[in-house]
């Protein structure tokens, strides 16, 4: 195991992967909104988001059909897979550490989650933690709180504490969902949510060796 090389990342690199996993984090929460369309289709967030391997719904030429019509049709497309796929009510694939663990809700992987945003004191920054920590989305916005904490460490030393709290809560919590993401790949049936799942298991698969050096 080598340095990790999280610990070279200056300001605004930690800053751009603390607001990747909150983006990730709100893609998995809930189905897709015109919001979230909005901000995926912005000009800041659509180069990052495509680059990553993302993929937006195809698009009208006309504007005026785009925000109507056909943007509702495209919503309804993806809430329907988003509910098919995580919600149920049958054949789903749960997002949830502890239904992939140990095949029930709740257990060990709730328990050290609610450690760990105790740890961080990152309740008000987390809606849902208290119903459903375990869930992909809670998991990703906790990393995302500790990739900002540490853009804000004006000492190596509390950096490098951050760091081991990281891998930590890494190796605890974010080393599970090849197979959730594998099984909604595989099963979804718009491209956005298909390409949400592959990005998001390579985006982890870069951040373990980043955070461990392997």
């Amino acid at each position: 195991m080598g340095s990790p090389e999280i610990l070279e990342a200056d300001t605004d690199q930690l800053k751009a992967l603390s607001q990747f996993y909150q983006l990730l984090s709100r893609v998995w929460l809930n189905e897709a909104d015109a919001a979230l369309l909005e901000l995926l289709q912005s000009p800041d967030v659509r180069p990052l988001f495509e680059e990553a391997g993302g993929r937006l719904p195809t698009e009208s030429e006309n504007p005026e059909e785009r925000q109507t019509e056909e943007q509702q049709k495209v919503l309804d497309e993806l809430a329907i897979d988003y509910c098919r796929l995580l919600l149920g009510p049958r054949g789903h694939f749960p997002p949830y550490q502890s239904v992939w663990q140990t095949g029930q809700f709740q257990g060990t992987a709730v328990t050290g989650m609610r450690e760990f945003i105790g740890l961080l004191a990152c309740e008000p920054a987390l809606g849902v933690c208290d119903t459903m920590p375990d869930h992909l989305a809670v998991q990703l916005r906790v990393m995302g709180v500790i990739a900002d904490r540490m853009a804000t460490a004006e000492a190596p030393a509390a950096r490098a504490l951050l760091v081991d709290v990281a891998r930590g809560y890494f190796e605890r919590h974010l080393s599970w969902p090849q197979e959730l993401l594998e099984s909604v790949a595989k099963n979804a049936e718009t491209d956005f949510y298909r390409s949400v799942a592959q990005m998001t298991e390579a985006f982890l698969q870069t951040e373990r060796t980043a955070w461990f050096g392997e």
